[in-house]
């Protein structure tokens, strides 16, 4: 299920977990652990598309930087969510909408409409 973006890539999938329409997309490294739950069409990508400045692009459109992504045993991440690099801790809960941009410490729930982002 998991896809990879770059040679090399590393996906790694725990145990008893669950995705309804997400795909862990990988350039460097996703791991997920055991028990993770992730909602519909959340998104999990350890890369950014592209560069972000505009000579970057011009330079080479693919060369977005990529930094590993761990989630921890026994996450919940909400529908909608989107997840980029770093890692989110063990029993953690990850409100639907939110935007993970750094990481989220074990056994916190970090909410859109609270924090985005997350």
């Amino acid at each position: 299920m998991p896809s990879t973006r770059r040679s090399g890539a590393v996906p790694e999938l725990g145990e008893d977990c669950g995705f309804t329409g997400t795909t862990p997309v990988a350039a460097d490294r996703v791991t997920i652990g055991d028990r993770v739950l992730v909602g519909g069409n959340a998104s999990i990508v350890d890369f950014d598309f592209h560069p972000q400045t505009p000579e970057g692009r011009a330079e080479n459109i693919n060369a977005g930087a990529a930094a590993p992504i761990v989630i921890a045993d026994d996450v919940f991440v909400g529908m909608d969510a989107l997840v980029m690099k770093g890692s989110i801790g063990e029993g953690a809960v990850v409100g639907a909408g939110s935007v993970v941009t750094q990481d989220v410490p074990p056994r916190t729930a970090k909410r859109c409409a609270l924090s985005s982002p997350a």
